[in-house]
């Protein structure tokens, strides 16, 4: 399937009139930073006070950007992308959590996606964050290669039991799984044990890469074609851009106009 950026038709066919307004009513709020430093200060003091803004979220910020809070919620949606044939990934964004419980939830939410991931064509991987498996600190105590407590060498323990599980779980279903990456800081811990578990599990059946060793190659797997590109961006710098100084020229004219009739 050629994949084609510029039409808007096919890249908005599942969205209603009403839910493009919408977006293009969030994006223009978000473009302004105060403004949204203001709506984050609103909504953080509101969580405190117990105020019922939570269904006001969800409608808005939430539902464009993300899929559902269960597995459940987001079935309708994926069933959609898959109709127009994009594949959908199952990723629980919970962060800045610290506790034992938070990390064995995150876990266990992610096992829920391979299994779900399994039964669903739609799904075609899995992915966790490191930091729903264990605390920042524990990461970058392990990645400086310092001398870990007895406390948390069973910290660090329980975290790659964690990966284990999750790697475990993702063999017996056949479902890949990627990790995402944390800061620099934290990164080397994570990099050694995935490539641990790449060392154990990833052996059983090759991985089909795609040739990704070259621009053009890349541009062709994806279906860009740069002659189109070029040609639409030609078009756009001699007729959009002229036009666009022309309307900045004419509105400025007006201000002065106005400014003079004061």
């Amino acid at each position: 399937m050629k994949i084609d950026f510029s039409n808007t038709e096919v890249a908005f066919i599942l969205k209603s009139s009403t839910q493009l307004q919408k977006a293009k009513l969030l994006f223009e709020v978000m473009a302004h930073p105060a403004m949204v430093s203001f709506l984050k200060g609103g909504v953080t003091f509101s969580f405190a006070l117990g105020l019922p803004i939570k269904g006001i979220i969800k409608k808005t910020v939430f539902e464009h950007f993300c899929g559902g809070e269960k597995i459940e919620e987001c079935a309708s949606r994926i069933a959609a992308l898959h109709t127009q044939h994009v594949s959908a990934i199952l990723d629980y964004s919970v962060e800045g959590k610290e506790s034992t419980e938070d990390f064995e939830r995150t876990k266990n939410m992610t096992i829920a996606t391979i299994q779900t991931a399994k039964s669903n064509p739609a799904i075609p991987l899995a992915v966790f964050k490191p930091s729903g498996m264990g605390s920042h600190a524990i990461y970058e105590k392990v990645s400086s290669g310092a001398t870990l407590t007895d406390a948390e060498k069973a910290e660090w323990a329980a975290v790659r039991a964690r990966y284990y599980e999750i790697a475990e779980a993702a063999v017996a279903a056949d479902i890949p799984v990627m990790v995402d990456a944390e800061e620099t800081w934290l990164q080397q811990a994570i990099d050694d044990l995935v490539e641990e578990l790449m060392a154990k599990y990833n052996h059983n059946k090759p991985v089909p890469m795609p040739d990704f060793n070259s621009k053009s190659a890349m541009q062709k797997y994806i279906g860009l074609d740069m002659v189109k590109e070029r040609d639409a961006k030609k078009k756009f710098l001699d007729e959009v851009v002229p036009l666009w100084i022309e309307q900045g020229k004419a509105r400025e004219t007006k201000k002065t106009v106005k400014a003079v009739a004061k």
